[in-house]
């Protein structure tokens, strides 16, 4: 079955073999487009909405309605309850995930120093590259050396390789990543 909206006020639908047509028109209209549509053979059938034959259908929508502002509610109020333990909880996920990589990735000592920055999105290129000079200048041997793997493939397929590790994540409420 599918639907398809022809125009503004018509609808076409087509369930197994049959095919249907909902067609909303001005009342002036309508004996001129139901005599058009009998000249090409086609069954008109008139639509009458009875409220009392749907089965209180209205009271399940709103039942169901109540039912959701009830649990938007709850959550919210779990959210607003819960939300410092949630985000400290995430930050220290972040902290163990740049330990761990600066460690695995880099060779570090575990008693390595480890800062975040919370940076602006307009100056985030401009102080990532002070970052890295700054640390090649300190450390060269940092630098990422070209292979012949590199030179082929023109660029690294990864990225770009920082002499830092360097993870954002979006700070809720924050004007940046961090």
């Amino acid at each position: 079955m599918y639907l398809h909206q022809v125009g503004q006020f018509l609808f076409f639908c087509h369930c197994l073999e049959t095919d249907y047509l909902s067609l909303g028109a001005f009342v002036e209209y309508l004996d001129q487009i139901k005599a058009s549509f009998r000249e090409k053979r086609f069954n008109v059938r008139e639509l009458v909405y009875d409220s009392a034959k749907t089965g209180g259908v209205d009271a399940v929508i709103k039942q169901s309605t109540d039912e959701l502002k009830q649990v938007k509610a709850t959550v919210l109020r779990w959210c607003k309850a819960h939300f410092g333990e949630v985000f400290s909880g995430w930050v220290h996920l972040k902290v163990i995930q740049s330990f761990v990589e600066s460690v695995l990735r880099y060779g570090l000592p575990v008693d390595f120093v480890s800062i975040f920055v919370e940076v602006d999105g307009k100056h985030e290129k401009e102080v990532k590259s002070h970052l890295v000079r700054s640390i090649l200048n300190l450390r060269p041997e940092l630098r990422p050396k070209k292979t012949l793997v590199d030179e082929e493939e023109g660029e690294n397929p990864e990225g770009e390789t920082l002499p830092f590790v360097c993870l954002k994540f979006p700070v809720i409420g924050g004007s940046g990543t961090i």
